[in-house]
């Protein structure tokens, strides 16, 4: 299951990265301008990712603690 975990993170990690690639030579304008998408702009979609990945990361913090003896 762990090696499951770490193989979606680093998906994940890598998606981000491609999102953020994308965003990184638009203007402000840009990024805060009205889209006819689900999320009124990119910035709120990409606010939408981090969110969700903030939750998960919050519901996993302590499934894989390394074990302490």
């Amino acid at each position: 299951m762990k090696t499951i975990m770490q193989a979606f993170a680093k998906y994940n990690a890598s998606v981000n990265q491609s999102i953020l690639e994308l965003l990184e030579p638009l203007k402000k304008e840009q990024i805060m301008m009205e889209t006819k998408a689900y999320y009124p702009s990119l910035f709120e979609t990409f606010l939408h990712i981090l969110i969700g990945d903030i939750h998960w990361l919050r519901r996993y913090k302590d499934t894989f603690k390394e074990n302490k003896a």
